[in-house]
């Protein structure tokens, strides 16, 4: 675990040449999913978002249960515009975690920015049922849509 742990340090303390070092030292047989997000943080640190995703990737390959690099890689999509894959990871986090509020958040997003409005509120109002720093948003976001769909009531 400590192994891990200086990889942390070494992603906190902007070392990341360091960081991909320790990753190729320490990835084993049991950790090699752990290590590919790992990587793929620091690539997206890097500003290397092609390598950011396909470690990513890796990773979910690995662990498909393993929710750090879903997330991750839903950031990168995000920031790269690739909204078509960023609204099919988003729905395998909730696939993972259905009662997230966050997770149902991010999947209206995604689904919202793919013109799928009436599946975007389905999860916006998912969102809302919960307590969580998304509510306001969502209700935001759920306004904005039937101002979209012009139904003012």
């Amino acid at each position: 675990m400590q192994d891990l742990d200086n990889i942390v340090e070494s992603i906190k303390n902007k070392n990341l040449d360091n960081a991909l070092k320790l990753c190729d030292l320490y990835e084993n047989n049991k950790n090699k999913h752990i290590i590919s997000n790992f990587r793929g943080i620091v690539f997206n640190l890097k500003n290397n978002l092609d390598l950011a995703k396909i470690n990513f990737i890796n990773a979910i390959k690995l662990n498909e249960q393993y929710e750090d690099p879903l997330k991750n890689l839903c950031i990168g999509l995000l920031k790269k515009k690739l909204f078509r894959d960023f609204l099919f990871y988003a729905k395998k986090l909730v696939d993972i975690d259905k009662l997230n509020p966050d997770y149902n958040f991010q999947l209206a997003f995604a689904f919202e920015l793919n013109d799928h409005l009436d599946e975007s509120l389905k999860y916006y109002e998912t969102c809302v049922n919960f307590e969580n720093k998304n509510k306001k948003k969502a209700l935001n976001n759920i306004g904005s849509i039937y101002l979209k769909k012009k139904k003012l009531k």
